[in-house]
């Protein structure tokens, strides 16, 4: 057990009332946490209360960039400036990366990667806890084609950009990978099955901590207050940080915060900067992919993610 001083609220998210003054508490498991942050799974949503709530307990963060944006590695991974399909050896690079990244973390240490990392890696760092943030890939893959279309990517994409959206979503779903311009960005989007499968694959590891954007949009509250137990700091939470600043925490992942108040939840189908820069939003909302499947998009779909979508609970069967 570690013993330290927490300040239980963070300059960045200081009230405008006098700070609290410091008390004792104990940090129950010091074993090293990992947040693995799916892109398009609603990041903007979870990161800026995570970010506060570890800072309530001043849980400690390595300084380290993305594998995905460190030059060295990328200039040895064989990519295509634009490339549609799976690409295995882009993914296990990325992937090995990740892992020696996070095997040396310290205890009570804590990081997020914001990368799809396979399941298969994450259990692989069993000496960790990891957090693992999914969503129905149906509106992940809709969230990631804008996102591929409308944001930083748009360039690359012109090709996918030109076909009609249906005939667009159904290579989409195949998966690409890119390399930036300049040569010092590597990304992929693994096929609609793989995500799917990663997804359900993450509840078959007792070290890993599934949570779902759903439960992050309609219950943020239920949804800390067990992913703090399960971390094993819930009782630093509940010693040294008043409720109602536990409630502000979780308030900073709200879509009008997180907006800037600018933008109205559900409004846009195109990606804009959130007000802090950090990251980009879109709707907000779940079940977009309803708006954006034609008959043919949702037959292709079945085909590839009907069993999984079962397995994580989001269908009952195929009838959808």
């Amino acid at each position: 057990m570690l013993f330290r001083s927490v300040l239980p609220f963070a300059a960045s998210g200081q009230p405008p009332d006098a700070p609290p003054p410091l008390v004792n508490a104990e940090l129950g498991d010091d074993t090293p946490i990992v947040f693995c942050l799916t892109p398009n799974c609603g990041t903007g949503r979870l990161s800026p209360s995570v970010n506060t709530i570890l800072g309530f307990l001043e849980k400690r963060r390595p300084r380290r960039p993305s594998p995905s944006v460190n030059r060295r590695l990328v200039a040895s991974i064989e990519a295509p400036k634009v490339g549609y399909g799976y690409f295995p050896a882009v993914r296990q690079a990325l992937d090995d990366a990740h892992f020696h990244a996070f095997e040396r973390m310290d205890l009570d240490y804590w990081d997020d990667v914001h990368d799809f990392v396979s399941a298969g890696t994450l259990a692989r760092l069993d000496f960790c806890k990891i957090v693992a943030l999914y969503r129905d890939p149906r509106d992940y893959v809709v969230s990631a084609y804008h996102w591929l279309l409308d944001g930083y990517h748009s360039g690359l994409y012109a090709e996918l950009a030109a076909l009609p959206k249906e005939q667009g979503l159904l290579k989409f779903f195949e998966g690409t990978v890119s390399r930036s311009p300049m040569g010092d960005l590597v990304g992929q989007v693994p096929p609609l099955s793989v995500v799917a499968r990663n997804f359900a694959d993450y509840h078959k590891h007792t070290h890993i901590l599934p949570i779902s954007y759903e439960e992050l949009r309609t219950n943020p509250r239920q949804l800390y207050l067990r992913m703090l137990a399960w971390l094993g700091i819930d009782k630093v939470i509940f010693k040294g940080v008043p409720e109602e600043m536990l409630e502000y925490a979780i308030s900073l992942g709200d879509f009008s915060k997180q907006s800037g108040g600018q933008h109205s939840e559900g409004k846009s189908d195109a990606y804009f900067s959130s007000a802090s820069g950090f990251t980009g939003l879109r709707k907000g909302i779940v079940g977009d992919w309803r708006n954006h499947f034609t008959p043919k998009v949702k037959e292709r779909a079945k085909e590839l993610i009907g069993e999984a979508l079962i397995e994580l609970g989001y269908e009952k069967d195929l009838d959808w």
